[in-house]
């Protein structure tokens, strides 16, 4: 979710958030990072968003509410004649920047390598402006 200001046309940040799925069974809540963006995983069916800012830090509290058009997530079926609501995807945000670390230094050390034994001597010049 991205909450932007429609008078501003700013990002908003440190807005409080609740959302649902038609087809989930629990509110997600959360609030916005700086960038005014807040990740929200598992969310099966059509969207309802609320958001909810105190104006200034004052008593004064500004609501928006989205409510989405079209369905999204999976419904896996166990039988023909029940529905049972897909157990949401979790996402291992570590696992996924170790791999990614992992391939960049494997990256560089093979280009280390490479240049480590490569014959040329002095500095090669590939363009100059």
């Amino acid at each position: 979710v991205y909450l932007k200001d429609t008078v501003t046309g700013q990002y908003q940040p440190r807005v409080h958030l609740k959302a649902i799925g038609s087809d989930s069974r629990q509110f997600i809540s959360g609030q916005t990072d700086m960038r005014g963006v807040f990740l929200i995983d598992g969310l099966i069916g059509q969207p309802t968003v609320i958001a909810k800012l105190n104006v200034d830090n004052s008593k004064v509290v500004a609501y928006a509410f989205y409510r989405g058009k079209e369905r999204i997530g999976s419904v896996q079926k166990r039988d023909s004649n029940k529905k049972q609501v897909g157990k949401p995807q979790t996402t291992n945000y570590r696992m996924n920047l170790n791999r990614s670390q992992e391939s960049i230094q494997q990256s560089n050390i093979q280009k280390f390598e490479k240049l480590r034994r490569s014959k040329e001597q002095g500095i090669q010049m590939q363009y100059a402006y």
